[in-house]
């Protein structure tokens, strides 16, 4: 592997050296500082829990009104956000990650219409729980497959993949 390798990610770049997985705003990483973590994780799971409880609220009306059809409805909407929310939870923004904390690294390929090809990388952050960092390849109609095969080529010469 060479000392550094870097490729884009949907909204950074994901720089792999001998020692750590960085993650900056800019190709150059020299020039940029790894990027802030930012809160979009927690955000969302709040963004998740409003709308559970507004479901349930739905519900226990629907239900109240004998409306068992949008009781149904409302009720797997909300199962379905409190799956989410469980799965969530362990989610990282974290920026810098060190090689020797990484448990495994995984590929996931795009499904048309319903996720984006990405890595997930699961580590062990500094209090020792084991977090989920997701690398998202950026997705544009000519170049998807391009990226993709460059990114898989980076993670397989740096021995992750």
């Amino acid at each position: 592997m060479d000392s550094r390798e870097t490729f884009k990610t949907s909204r950074e770049y994901c720089h792999i050296l001998p020692d750590k997985l960085i993650f900056t705003k800019s190709k150059n990483l020299t020039d940029s500082n790894p990027v802030a973590p930012n809160y979009t994780v927690p955000s969302l799971i709040v963004i998740y829990c409003l709308s559970t409880l507004f479901l349930l609220y739905k519900t226990y009306i629907n239900y109240n009104a004998q409306n068992w059809l949008f009781t149904a409805v409302f009720s797997l909407g909300a199962l379905y956000l409190i799956y989410e929310i469980f799965k969530s939870i362990n989610y990282s923004s974290q920026s810098v990650i060190e090689r020797d904390t990484i448990v495994s690294v995984a590929f996931r390929p795009i499904k048309p219409f319903v996720r984006r090809s990405h890595f997930r990388v699961n580590f062990k952050n500094t209090q020792g729980k084991k977090k989920t960092r997701l690398i998202i390849l950026p997705r544009s109609f000519k170049r998807t497959e391009k990226q993709t095969k460059k990114a898989m080529r980076v993670m397989k010469r740096a021995g992750l993949i």
